[in-house]
């Protein structure tokens, strides 16, 4: 195909194909894209290079490098000097330097100027989410244009040259009349074929041939074609050309087959990756290759043998080769002399190499041998490729496949799998495989000795029959997971046909052989064999289904399946996507199938959109947030039109015009309407080619389009921002079957003609939507919620036409949209909510529409009855909103001078500070009688005490349930007096319950909420909830004063409250709220003094925490004086500017706590932070506990060295006159001897520090490891002596730090209150780390790759932190953070590595030095227990002053 010469590479000629390179020389033609990006590209670069220039040697190294055409075209004024560069002016190795210098320069800035120009798809591919500038998508859609045309015409000459030779073929068989050609027989052959059968021509159906399948015989199943493997090949050179691709590539191809010379060199890379890692700047595979013919020929001589493939147990090999063939389905087609014997001399080789052996070994160099086929010309040919597959296989071995406890453990998770999510068939495997039970324990063997060894040789060596091997053997063989065990063990070779092995295989290659493959393989071949698993009923049915159906499966059902529970949709689904499953039920899957007939029409006719109107809603809290949407410039808006094929965008297009408003107005709400068109756009799209996807036409897949519209200013792109992105779309295109309806075997993709109003969705596209299924969008969360610009009820018309036929005249309406007049409050629809673990809404959560008081009407009395406090002048509500009950908001009190706040704000620092008073029942004597269920009363809302310090403004919300006979009660909405403590704000609020006297449930109930802003993440949310009782089980009203704590989260059940279901859920620290219930009377109640003991308070008694939670408040009760001031303080903080009267602050303090106007949605708001309750304060400080290592290497003592690194706040700050926020530092100093060195555990006590605060303060752990013996004295009566391994004196230095290890320690003015799982890296923290550690974030920091650090593989540490104002056991919420170990590694393997526990211990140190008569008493005798006293006595000291000297050495300061 005139390929000749590729073999050979020029800048001219990069690639190995001659139709690529064609297609790269055509892309480089004059006129072509490409250089309109090269000229802007290059014209930036030698802007950057003019400013080298007055360095004159690296001036002409750089112009040097750059070449003589560049300089000709975008630096023409330049003068050179190229003397510079030459002796005498420079001597070689300074010019080499320079060389090396100016390179790694240029190469910089072509990145960085790529990135700036906003070509950063360049670089890193598709995975950005940003669109291309223009230019670029025209360059992409030119290549594409080019390589497309390129492909189809190499595919075009290959199907003609094949033409050729079966026309050749076909003459010279016909010249040759003595040649008769017998064809070879089916690969399919009926078991009850026989010459007295029926002589019919008819073909048997699919299902009979996959229930023949064990009979198979003929030549092998074809693994990939002609066109495919072309497209492979070319593919095969782009990834020679650029290795880096490969990952690209991968994830392209990821769920599907690959071609033959594609897959040799994808499953070579693969197994070659574990040695490329460690030989770096070596080529791997040679240095394999000779590593491996070493061995083997130093394994020739140890056997005293001639040749490799002759080992001595070559009978053996080839006996077990000869069997598996024969009964394994995949194999029988390949079970030619031949091909067995190429097998045995791959086995004999690698036991020649490492006198390695096992039966399973056949099955997993089955695949490799299908992969790399070699020559078999000669004998040295065979050998050698035998020498190859031999090295393969011990290279699966070593590097890919899961090893036995790893198999186990795959196994193990299928089987959980499948009880969480199929629990029916789990149980009728569990329960079948008990019945009938008949085995052969050697078949299972091999699938059990490496886990448990002793059972499994027992059963080898028990004698038939016995008590003994029945019992153990049923409780090892007939559990199902045995074959799970088998399936992975084998790598499915055993039980899948030919295509199915290989596809799996190439799953595993591409994605690393990840476990997560083999789960859902064996989670998708359980639920396709679902229903044949619940038609049997004993252990020998069970064992049938398992080994011998999996091969008469499709391999396009397994495809499908597979990829199924790839992208996480539900495991029972995949049993409706077997095709031979009986009575399947109508799923979305089988309807396709139907109206999908094979072969698929590949080519889809030309289609088009036109006529795109668009009518854009925006709220009117969506531009008060963001002001620009008030006048948006039509010319700046761009609309994408992609059109994709399941997941795969097939062809891509941009608006050229600007878009034409039609109208503007706005809507009953405030809200703006845009209604605009684009009146001149026309996206065609022609060719359309479906062939090539095959995983999407499998699962079903229609083409579609998405429009997407964009907001993109002249001031974006100069500045290289991403567009906005406003809103999207999904348009159908296409159906199956003809225009009229009917669906035949020969139908195809229709064109959908049609003139449709879609809706415009707001956003961005999200990723799960683009798939093969149509997809209701999701709300956006909280974090996205920022994004959404439009509201829900925006839309988009547009016309699919056919670009051969269009209609000269439409009817289109250039407004189709509903009425502006008639618009609805433009809020998600119910389709788009999807499931949360929120808690669904409760009465109590709805945020009514508070009453508005007229700040010129006469202000009420304070106690003025709710009922009948009406404010007048407020405007009644929209007639197209729902009435929605109100709720009794008391007006302010009357205006407070200045004065009179400063007076009240000092007699409140005068009194003494009393956080929690007991209850004193004197104080109560005046209490009315307890009234019944029959008569009224009210409910006081008086204060709420102590508020986190993280809450800011606070409102009180509830609602009165089970209220019996009670009708039309309002919920419960209360605000703080403005110029009461913002700690501690007081309400002025009562409400009247049962006016009417009826008949009350005696189990009525009070549920109360308090809102407030958290200051960190200026977010609603909630600070905690109580039940209040309000008879008590006489049905006698509860008088009196009483205090509730303030609990996270709400009941678990919502009817039937009981005051005690909130007992169980954790209290906020210290908060608690304040009510009175008290007989109904005409005039308030005064609200009396906490201090007088008038609440019940016991449920509110302090702990020790809490206690020191106090002392911290009340040294800042003063600060805010008043909720005035903490309302004024909030405004600034969030720059909010309004008016300074107390109603001004009251109504926005209203507004601010409206979750629903805050959030536009109906969702609730989350609690408040736990961890960040309390402040952090010097003073009081943090407690610190190291806890345990994992992952360690080496028999070393260790211990940890950790010290404050400050932040760059507070770096250099003088500690207090109490000595807080000085330098901290301590050590570890015992251990748990249980422990193992590889996972030390320490016992110290935890450390407390008081460091000044700042959010890049951290804390360094450095890691001293020493070896050490230990020689007790003889008679057990002194502690003995401690020296290093040899006997020398012990000596520590900086050379000793085995590690080191970093913890953050604030966030959001607290302490990051949790045990921090963080890595460990080895040596010792550079300075440049320390200095960027401390002014930035950790998390960036350790995901730089531009710092150099290297972590000890998957070691690392546990280290508490808590605040010290609480006692370890009353910490209100404990978190466990991973994310460091996130940053630097795989958080997999580091937990796997934290559950390893193994080797030598602690107490082996004074075990090892004891005579084995004490030795052998273990850690429980007198000896050992005396001797390890003695040995932590010494141990410690001496551990304490040698790192005392070496921090002393190091300029540290003494501990």
């Amino acid at each position: 195909m005139g390929d000749t010469g590729q073999n050979r590479t020029t800048n001219e000629r990069p690639f190995h194909k001659a139709w690529i390179n064609s297609c790269y020389q055509q892309t480089l033609l004059p006129g072509a894209p490409w250089h309109k990006l090269e000229a802007k590209l290059a014209t930036e670069l030698a802007t950057r290079v003019e400013k080298q220039f007055d360095h004159p040697e690296r001036r002409e190294m750089l112009l040097d490098l750059l070449g003589n055409e560049f300089l000709q075209e975008f630096l023409p004024n330049v003068q050179r000097n190229p003397h510079l560069l030459e002796p005498p002016n420079l001597n070689f190795d300074s010019r080499q330097l320079l060389f090396v210098e100016a390179q790694g320069w240029l190469n910089s800035q072509m990145y960085k100027t790529v990135r700036e120009l906003g070509y950063q798809n360049m670089l890193n591919g598709n995975s950005s989410r940003e669109d291309p500038p223009s230019d670029f998508t025209e360059f992409l859609q030119h290549t594409f244009g080019v390589f497309n045309d390129g492909l189809d015409r190499e595919l075009y000459i290959q199907e003609r040259e094949l033409t050729e030779k079966r026309k050749k073929e076909i003459v010279n068989r016909k010249k040759n009349t003595d040649y008769i050609y017998i064809p070879k027989p089916s690969r399919y052959k009926p078991a009850t074929s026989s010459s007295t059968q029926s002589n019919t021509s008819a073909k048997p159906s699919s299902s009979q041939i996959k229930a023949m399948v064990q009979k198979v015989v003929g030549d092998p199943p074809p693994l990939w074609g002609k066109q495919s493997d072309a497209v492979g090949d070319s593919v095969l050179a782009i990834l020679q050309h650029d290795p880096r691709k490969f990952d690209h590539v991968a994830g392209r191809l990821h769920g599907r087959q690959l071609p033959g010379q594609l897959r040799s060199y994808m499953w070579t890379d693969i197994l070659l990756k574990m040695d490329r890692k460690k030989i770096k700047d070596v080529n791997a595979e040679k240095f394999v290759r000779e590593r491996f013919g070493r061995a083997v020929s130093r394994g020739l001589s140890e056997l005293s043998i001639r040749r490799a493939t002759q080992s001595p147990i070559n009978g053996l090999i080839e006996n077990a080769v000869i069997e598996t063939y024969t009964k394994t389905t995949s194999m029988v087609a390949y079970k030619s002399g031949n091909h067995m014997k190429e097998t045995a001399r791959v086995l004999n080789i690698l036991y020649v190499y490492d006198r390695s052996y096992e039966p399973y070994l056949i099955y997993w160099l089955f695949p490799l041998q299908i992969a790399f086929r070699g020559k078999s010309d000669t004998v040295s040919d065979r050998t050698e490729h035998a020498m190859d597959l031999s090295m393969y296989l011990d290279l699966l071995n070593t590097n890919c496949f899961p090893s036995w406890p790893q198999v186990f453990a795959i196994a193990e998770q299928v089987m959980t799998t499948l009880q969480r999510s199929d629990p029916e068939l789990y149980s009728h495997l569990r329960d079948i495989s008990k019945i009938n039970v008949q085995f052969n324990p050697k078949e299972f063997l091999v699938q059990m000795i490496h886990q448990e060894k002793a059972k499994a040789e027992a059963i080898l060596l028990a004698n038939p029959g016995t008590s003994r091997d029945e019992g153990m053997s049923t409780d090892l063989l007939a559990d199902p997971i045995i074959f799970i065990r088998r399936w992975v063990g084998e790598g499915f070779v055993s039980v899948l046909d030919t295509p199915g092995v290989m596809y799996i295989w190439d799953q595993c290659f591409m994605q690393g052989w990840s476990h997560t493959v083999l789960q859902n393989t064996c989670l998708s071949l359980l639920q396709l064999l679902r229903y044949r698993f619940m038609k049997v009923t004993d252990y020998m049915g069970m064992k049938e289904v398992f080994l011998n159906e999996p091969c008469k499966l499709y391999t396009a059902d397994v495809q499908a399946s597979w990829i199924h529970l790839e992208i996480g949709k539900d495991l029972t689904e995949v049993q409706h996507l077997n095709r031979q499953r009986p009575s399947t039920p109508q799923t979305e899957r089988s309807k396709r199938s139907i109206m999908a007939p094979s072969p698929f029409p590949g080519i889809l006719q030309p289609c088009g959109i036109k006529n795109v109107r668009i009518k854009l809603v925006v709220p009117l809290e969506i531009v008060q947030r963001e002001p620009w949407l008030a006048n948006v410039n039509p010319n700046y808006l761009k609309l994408h039109a992609a059109v994709y094929f399941g997941s795969v965008k097939l062809r891509s297009r941009m608006s050229m015009s600007p878009a034409k408003v039609e109208k503007t107005s706005r809507d009953n709400f405030g809200n703006s309407i845009y209604q605009l068109s684009y009146p001149q756009e026309k996206f065609v799209y022609e060719a359309l080619d479906l062939l090539k996807y095959d995983v999407e036409r499998e699962l079903g897949a229609c083409p579609y389009a998405i429009l997407r519209l964009e907001y993109d200013t002249p001031q974006n792109t100069r500045e290289g921002r991403a567009p906005v992105s406003v809103g999207w779309a999904r348009v159908s295109l296409f159906k199956r079957g003809t225009r009229d309806g009917r669906v035949s075997v020969d139908s195809s993709w229709s064109l959908i003609l049609a003139d449709t109003t879609f809706s415009l969705h707001p956003g961005s596209v999200p990723e799960s939507f683009e798939s093969s299924h149509s997809v209701t969008p999701t709300l956006p969360s909280e974090k996205e919620e920022v994004n959404v610009l439009i509201g829900y009820n925006s839309e988009l018309s547009a016309v699919v036409y056919d670009p051969r036929d269009e209609p000269q005249s439409t009817s289109v309406s250039p407004y189709p949209f509903s009425p502006v007049d008639n618009l609805i409050t433009p809020v998600p629809p119910t389709d788009t909510y999807h499931h949360t673990s929120r808690e669904p809404a409760r009465p109590v959560k709805t945020e009514p529409i508070p009453r508005q008081v007229d700040s010129k009407q006469k202000t009420a009395t304070p106690h003025q009855d709710p009922v009948k406090s009406k404010p007048k002048g407020l405007a009644p509500p929209p007639k197209s909103t729902p009435v929605v009950p109100e709720p009794i908001l008391k007006p302010p009190p009357p205006a407070i001078t200045p004065e009179r706040v400063m007076s009240r704000a000092s007699v409140a620092l005068r009194e003494n500070f009393q956080p929690w008073v007991e209850y004193q029942p004197k104080a109560a004597e005046s209490n009315p009688k307890p009234t019944t269920t029959k008569e009224a009363f009210d409910l006081y809302i008086d204060q709420v005490r102590f508020i986190p310090d993280n809450a800011s403004i606070i409102k009180v919300t509830g609602r009165i349930l089970q209220t019996g006979n009670i009708e039309k009660l309002d919920d419960i909405m209360t605000i703080p007096i403005l110029d009461s403590s913002p700690r501690s704000p007081e309400f002025d609020y009562r409400i009247v319950v049962n006016k009417n006297n009826e008949e009350a449930d005696k189990t009525m109930v009070a549920l109360l909420r308090v809102y407030t802003v958290d200051i960190v993440t200026e977010e609603i949310c909630v600070i905690g909830n109580c039940i209040v009782p309000i008879f008590n089980q006489n049905g006698k009203l509860l008088i009196g004063g009483h205090q509730f704590r303030l609990r996270v989260g709400l009941p678990k059940q919502r009817e039937n409250l009981k005051p005690t279901d909130l007992d169980e859920n954790t209290p906020i620290p210290s908060a608690s709220i304040l009510l009175r219930l008290l007989p109904h009377t005409n005039k308030p109640v005064p609200t009396p003094k906490y201090t007088t003991g008038y609440y019940q308070s016991e449920s509110c008694r302090p702990n020790e925490s809490e206690k020191k939670i106090f002392i911290s408040y009340g040294i800042n009760l003063a600060y805010p004086q008043t909720e005035r001031a903490m309302i004024k303080r909030l405004q600034d903080a969030e720059k909010v500017k309004t008016g300074q009267s107390d109603s001004t602050l009251t109504n926005w303090l209203i507004e601010r706590l409206d979750v629903k106007k805050r959030s536009g949605t109906n969702e609730s708001a989350g609690s408040i932070s736990l961890t960040r309750c309390v402040k952090y304060r010097v003073k009081q400080g943090l407690n610190i506990k190291i806890n345990q290592a994992f992952g360690l290497t080496g028999d070393y003592y260790v211990h940890c060295f950790a010290r404050i690194a400050p932040g760059r706040k507070v770096l250099g700050m003088e500690p207090t006159a109490e000595g807080f926020g000085k330098e901290a530092k301590f050590i570890t100093l015992k251990h748990d001897n249980d422990s193992y060195l590889t996972s030390p555990v320490w016992t110290s006590q935890p450390q407390g520090i008081h460091p000044f605060y700042d959010p890049y303060s951290c804390l360094i752990i450095q890691i001293f490891g020493l070896k050490l013996k230990y020689k007790p004295l003889a008679d057990h009566s002194k502690p003995g002596t401690l020296t290093g391994i040899n006997g020398e004196q012990l000596e520590l230095g900086m050379q000793d730090i085995i590690g080191w290890s970093v913890v953050p320690l604030f966030d959001g003015n607290s302490v990051l209150s949790g045990t921090h799982y963080v890595p460990i890296f080895k040596g010792n923290p550079s300075e440049e780390i320390l200095n960027d550690i401390t002014k930035n974030s950790l998390n960036l920091v350790l995901r730089s790759k531009t710092i150099p650090k290297e972590t000890c593989d998957t070691a690392s540490l546990a280290v508490t932190l808590w605040d010290a104002h609480y006692d370890f056991h009353e910490i209100p919420e404990f978190k466990d953070y991973e994310n460091l170990l996130e940053a630097v590694g795989n958080i997999n393997d580091y937990r796997a590595m934290r559950n390893k526990q193994g080797g030598k211990k602690y107490s082996d140190f004074v075990l090892d030095s004891l005579v084995p008569k004490f030795r052998k008493q273990g850690t429980k005798s007198a000896a050992y227990q005396k001797e390890q006293g003695f040995f932590d006595m010494v141990v410690t000291k001496t551990f304490y002053d040698l790192v005392e000297n070496a921090l002393m050495t190091a300029g540290y300061g003494p501990l």
